[in-house]
């Protein structure tokens, strides 16, 4: 969807997560809901969208459109240089869901299995591999895991479009603190940087991520008003 913020998780992202770490299988002798999405992953005759449209990860029209027409396509997408993204990101999933099955270093399998969290961190990085027939533009998926979680990262340039801030009104589970003016709105002060007159020269501040407070309703007016564009 269209950036909230530098970082930002919102709903398919968090679903995406919650499919991902559904380890659970609803009977004996099935796949749970993790394992099926993998092999689905993995059959790459069923295209990214359907199966993020089939497990529910994106659930809506506008949803579908704005995938379709913004992260998976190579004619109309944002940073036209990195396309295609669809295998990079698939193949992200996969390495993702495997890690939480498997430790990578040992082979050993996970019991249970670790449940993944997922995010978008947007910045002027990373920067073009050498070779990569890519000028100025990447994209790339990080995977990181610890002893309790996986972590799977969208690390893309500055999108086109950024979300108006009213409309931003729901609280992802993210913290920014960051060196601000002194007078900032809308940031938690946490220590005041002075002058050698004593007065208050600048700020770290604590800034929470917001996003839509309702998926349907917000996700629907945002694609069709028009939005600032970046640059």
């Amino acid at each position: 969807m269209p950036m909230p913020g530098v970082v930002s998780q919102g709903f398919m992202l968090k679903t995406l997560g919650k499919v991902c770490s559904d380890h659970k299988p609803p009977l004996t002798g099935l796949l749970s809901q993790s394992q099926a999405f993998l092999a689905d992953l993995k059959d790459e005759k069923q295209p990214l969208l359907t199966l993020l449209m089939k497990y529910g990860i994106a659930k809506t029209a506008p949803e579908k459109a704005h995938l379709s027409q913004d992260w998976f396509n190579a004619a109309t997408g944002w940073w036209p240089q990195a396309q295609p993204l669809e295998p990079l990101i698939r193949h992200g999933l996969i390495k993702a869901l495997e890690v939480a099955a498997r430790d990578p270093d040992t082979g050993v399998e996970r019991k249970p299995r670790l449940p993944i969290d997922a995010y978008w961190i947007c910045h002027p990085g990373p920067q073009p591999a050498a070779g990569s027939g890519q000028a100025g533009e990447q994209v790339e998926v990080v995977v990181c895991w610890s002893d309790h979680q996986v972590t799977f990262i969208i690390h893309s340039p500055e999108p086109p479009e950024r979300l108006p801030a009213h409309i931003l009104t729901a609280k992802d589970p993210i913290w920014i603190v960051k060196r601000v003016p002194a007078e900032s709105p809308g940031v938690e002060d946490l220590y005041c940087e002075r002058d050698a007159q004593g007065e208050v020269k600048s700020k770290i501040g604590a800034e929470r991520m917001k996003t839509f407070d309702n998926r349907y309703a917000h996700f629907v007016r945002v694609l069709t008003e028009s939005l600032p564009r970046v640059g």
